[in-house]
Parts: C-alpha cells; sequence; structure tokens
C-alpha cells in the first residue's frame, strides 16, 4: 500500500515519542534550519495532495508518493530527537551510516552482483564511500599535527586516484574537491575572507574541470579499461552538452516542468510522450540507444529535485533548493571557520548536492539524506559558535585580568600572575 519500508524507519517511528519526551525533558532547542525543513516538507506533502488529486493520480502510486515524504521527515525528526541537535552525535551517526552502506553491500542486501564486485559497481555504491569517509577521516586527525600534516593532504588525492582507475567518476571528483578543501584549510587558525573564499570557489571549478579533462582523457586512451572507454565515446561522442550526456534523463524532465511547474503531474509521474522525447532527443544528437528505451512509463528524472518537481510541481522543488541553500551555507563556513574536519564534512556537503541533482530519491535515500542533511544544518552553529564562544571566554579572561591588576595597583600587593607590583601606564 505505502511501498517498501526499511527496519530503520520502523525502529524510528516507534522511537519518535520516546525521544520528543527525552527532547523536552532536557529542555533542548532546535535550529532554526530544522523547523525549516519541516515545514517546507509539509507544504511538499501538501502539493502531494493536491497534485494527485488534480491529476487523479491511482492510489497505488498516490500512496507510495505521500509515504516517501512522509517518511523522509519522520526519519529527520527522529534523527533530530536521536542526535539531541548535537553536531558530535550527528557526526557519529553519519559516520556509522558509511559503514552501514558497505556492511548491506557486503552481505548481499543490495544484490550479489554489488557485494562480489568491489572493484566493480560495488565500489562505486558503497565501498568507495566508505573508504573515502574513512581516509578522509583519518585525514582529518593527521591535519592537526604539523609533522603528520603532509600525509594527511595526500591521503585524499590517493584515495581519488583509485576510484579514477575504478571509473567511479563521480566519486573520484567528489574526493579530489574535498582533499582541495582539506589543503586549503589544513593548519588554518585564522578565518577566510570572502575574497579568499570566491577564489577557493574559482579554484574548485578549475580543479573539477581538471578531474574531468584527466579521467577523459585516461579513459580515450584505453587506461582505464574497456568499458570506462565505451561508455565515455557513448556518452559524449553525440552533440549533447556535458549536463545533457551526463544525465539524459534531463532531456525529458526539463520538457516536463516547463509543461507543469506549479502542480506537477502526479506521484510516480507517467507519460509515454516524454519517454519518446527523450528517445528522440538521444537519437538526433547521433547517441545510440541500446537496451529497451520503451520497457516504462514514468517519466525519466534521476534527480531528487527535478523528481520532486516533476511529480509534485514548485513546492517539491522548493524543498530541495532550501537544502542547497544550507550545503552552500555550510560549504561557506567550512571555508570560513577552518577545521581539521573541513575534508571530511565537505565530502559530506558535495554528496548531497550531487544526490540532489543527478541520484533518484530511492528508499536508502530516505534515511542517509536526513543524517546528511542534520549533519550539514548543524554545521552552521557548531563552526561559528565556536568561534564565537572562543572570542567570549578571551574577552572574559582579558576583562578578568584586568581587575586582578587594578586590585593589585590599588593594594600595591604583588602582581597576581607572580610579577612585581604594577607602577606606571602599562
Amino acid at each position: 500500500m505505502i511501498g517498501r519500508l526499511t527496519f530503520a524507519e520502523v525502529l524510528l517511528l516507534v522511537y519518535l515519542p520516546f525521544g520528543y519526551a527525552k527532547f523536552r525533558s532536557l529542555r533542548l532547542k532546535v535550529p532554526r534550519e530544522v523547523k525549516v525543513v519541516l515545514v517546507l516538507g509539509a507544504l511538499w506533502l501538501a502539493a502531494c495532495l493536491v497534485t494527485d488529486a488534480i491529476r487523479q493520480t491511482p492510489f497505488s502510486d498516490f500512496s507510495r508518493g505521500a509515504s516517501k515524504i512522509v517518511f523522509l521527515l519522520s526519519n529527520f525528526l527522529g534523527l533530530v530527537f536521536l542526535t539531541r541537535c548535537r553536531f558530535d552525535r550527528a557526526l557519529k551517526l553519519m559516520s556509522f551510516l558509511f559503514v552501514a552502506a558497505a556492511l548491506k553491500l557486503a552481505l548481499g542486501y543490495s544484490g550479489d552482483e554489488l557485494a562480489d564486485e568491489v572493484a566493480g559497481a560495488g565500489w562505486k555504491f558503497g565501498y568507495g564511500q566508505f573508504a573515502t569517509a574513512l581516509v578522509l577521516l583519518v585525514a582529518s586527525q593527521l591535519n592537526r599535527k604539523a609533522a603528520t600534516r603532509s600525509l594527511g593532504i595526500v591521503l585524499p588525492f590517493v584515495i581519488a586516484g583509485f576510484s579514477l582507475l575504478l571509473n567511479a567518476r563521480n566519486l573520484t571528483g567528489l574526493t579530489a574537491l574535498s582533499g582541495l578543501v582539506g589543503l586549503i584549510t589544513a593548519g588554518r587558525r585564522r578565518s577566510m575572507s570572502r575574497k579568499s573564499i570566491a577564489l577557493v570557489g574559482l579554484a574548485g571549478i578549475a580543479a573539477g574541470g581538471a578531474v574531468f579533462q584527466v579521467y577523459a582523457f585516461s579513459a580515450s586512451a584505453g587506461w582505464l579499461g574497456p568499458e570506462a572507454k565505451d561508455k565515455y565515446e557513448h556518452q559524449y561522442s553525440g552533440d549533447l552538452n556535458f549536463l545533457e550526456a551526463g544525465r539524459t534523463e534531463y532531456l525529458s524532465s526539463i520538457p516536463a516542468v516547463k509543461d507543469s511547474p506549479i502542480i506537477g503531474h502526479g506521484s510516480w509521474a507517467r507519460d509515454m510522450d516524454y519517454v519518446v522525447l527523450r528517445i528522440a532527443r538521444l537519437e538526433a544528437a547521433g547517441i545510440k540507444v541500446t537496451g529497451d528505451p520503451f520497457r516504462g512509463d514514468l517519466i525519466p528524472t534521476h534527480s531528487h529535485l527535478m523528481g520532486a518537481w516533476v511529480e509534485h510541481g514548485i513546492l517539491g522543488a522548493v524543498f530541495w533548493i532550501y537544502i542547497l541553500w544550507i550545503c552552500g551555507s555550510a560549504a561557506v563556513m567550512l571555508l570560513r571557520r577552518p577545521s581539521h574536519l573541513s575534508g571530511f564534512l565537505t565530502f559530506v556537503v558535495l554528496s548531497l548536492v550531487w544526490d540532489i541533482f543527478f541520484s533518484p530519491f530511492g528508499l536508502d535515500r530516505r534515511i542517509i539524506d536526513p543524517a546528511e542533511i542534520l549533519l550539514i544544518i548543524l554545521i552552521l552553529p557548531s563552526f561559528a559558535g565556536s568561534r564565537e564562544s572562543h572570542r567570549k571566554r578571551v574577552n572574559h579572561e582579558i576583562l578578568h585580568r584586568h581587575d586582578l591588576v587594578q586590585s593589585a595597583r590599588v593594594s600595591g600587593a604583588r602582581h597576581p600572575f607572580g610579577h612585581q607590583p604594577v607602577r606606571g601606564g602599562h
């Protein structure tokens, strides 16, 4: 009736009243961004109900479309209570989820073929994320000391190169950019100016272009194997631009949004015209279509953002656009307030951004996405608050010392820090 559920979702649903009671007993407060996410999610759900009523969506599709939004929000709220909105608890949760994703593959719950293909599709869909996250966490500890900082800077680029050899293109780019942030912020104590952040952004764009050029040259030369060479030539041999070649679903999802931008086409939107449109545009661009492209009538989207917009209209898109804004704010904060964790946290931010644009909102994402969103939200007060609390503590110590010095001047006693009585104006 409502599609598949994971045991983790059932656990969180049962935990909700107990978590809420504990949260209230501790008199904890949630960040404003958490409240906005819940409100926008509720509006997305309302848009789903209205759209499916207007489109007369079959109940089997409507119930699954509404339930994925409901469980996204309930999972998010459950994780808010579970972590108590503490950055350290959210960080541990995210680390454990990387481990869980790899174990899920290894135990065969995602299919035996992925469990066995450690150096193939399994690397792209679980093992690689776990290995990359582990390396970035190790590098974050190495970056804390000057003696080991060089190794901490190099390690992310090593694992990025390994992912490139295994033809995990998106993982290569995300890891390389995270390593670049780690390189820039390693050992820094001072905040970065806006000008410096802008330069880093330009450097990131240049680095992304460089990574793609390295991939393009390596794949076309056959260095990454015949499968990578065939895939590259198939995608980029036609007249499509970079975005269209990388995600051909945009050839159908963008026209679908243009045709109905406000209310959408309904949950599990079905329209064979958009399937045919995508195939026609691929063939017109000179790209050979393989397999059976007409096996289903679902409008192709392959994107959190475009999927929500196509199905439920503008309010579905607004939800993910706001998440993108949070991701951008967190990325700026990670550069402005350098930390030894900047590389790992940048990887989490970029992974979510990638999924919003280029990955479908499937069953696994209903747990992973809320965990990533919550951790990214908690970056903002944690990193800003640490600097603010440090500034207040320093100011308090200065005032305290000033009071002691003034007392020493009046009484003529020895200086409170072991020096001679203070004389003169210093």
